[in-house]
C-alpha cells in the first residue's frame, strides 16, 4: 500500500505546549492505493479544531474546546486496513474510556475501529500556581461504521 499526506495547519495559540489562546486548526488527507491486491483505492480525511479563551483573573482559568471529524471513503468498512481505521477512547480523544474502545466491539470484545468519528471536548483549567493546575473536562465521542458520523446512535461521553 502506497500513500502521501497532505496536511494543513493554521495555529495562532500563543503557546503550543500551554495554550492560553488562539486558535489550532488542522486538516489532513491522504489517498490510499494497493500494489498487490485488488482492493479499491480509498481516501482518508480528518480535521479538527480548538480555540483557547484566557480569562484574566487570580487562577487564570483557560477555556479549552476542540472538535474533530473524520472520514474514510471509496470503499467499504471491513476493506481499510486495521492501523488505518479511526479509533476513539484513552487519554487523547475520549477520557473515562479504554484506548480505542470507543467504538463497536468484535466477539471477542475487542475494538473494531470506525470508518468516520467524531470527538468533541470543553475543558476549565484553573492554575493554582506555576507547577500546579486543575482541570475539568466533558467528552463526547464515537468511531462509527458509517461513512459520515452517525449523531443519532451511539455518543459516548466521559467527564473528569
Amino acid at each position: 500500500m502506497i500513500s502521501s499526506p497532505l496536511f494543513v495547519i493554521y495555529d495562532t495559540r500563543d503557546n503550543i505546549l500551554d495554550a492560553k489562546k488562539g486558535r489550532l486548526l488542522e486538516l489532513e488527507t491522504a489517498p490510499y492505493f494497493y500494489m498487490d491486491s485488488k482492493e479499491k483505492p480509498f481516501l482518508k480525511t480528518q480535521i479538527s479544531a480548538s480555540t483557547y479563551f484566557n480569562i484574566k483573573t487570580k487562577l487564570q482559568p483557560v477555556i479549552a474546546i476542540r472538535a474533530a471529524t473524520g472520514t474514510i471513503v471509496g470503499t467499504k468498512p471491513r476493506s481499510i486496513p486495521e492501523t488505518e481505521r479511526f479509533y476513539v477512547g484513552g487519554n487523547n480523544s475520549l477520557r473515562g474510556y479504554a484506548y480505542q474502545f470507543a467504538s463497536n466491539l468484535d466477539s471477542n470484545n475487542r475494538p473494531t475501529g470506525g470508518q468516520s468519528f467524531v470527538e468533541m471536548t470543553i475543558e476549565l483549567r484553573l492554575k493554582m500556581n506555576d507547577d500546579i493546575g486543575i482541570v475539568s473536562f466533558l467528552d463526547n465521542g464515537y468511531a462509527y461504521n458509517s461513512v459520515t458520523p452517525d449523531l443519532k446512535k451511539k455518543l459516548l461521553h466521559g467527564a473528569g
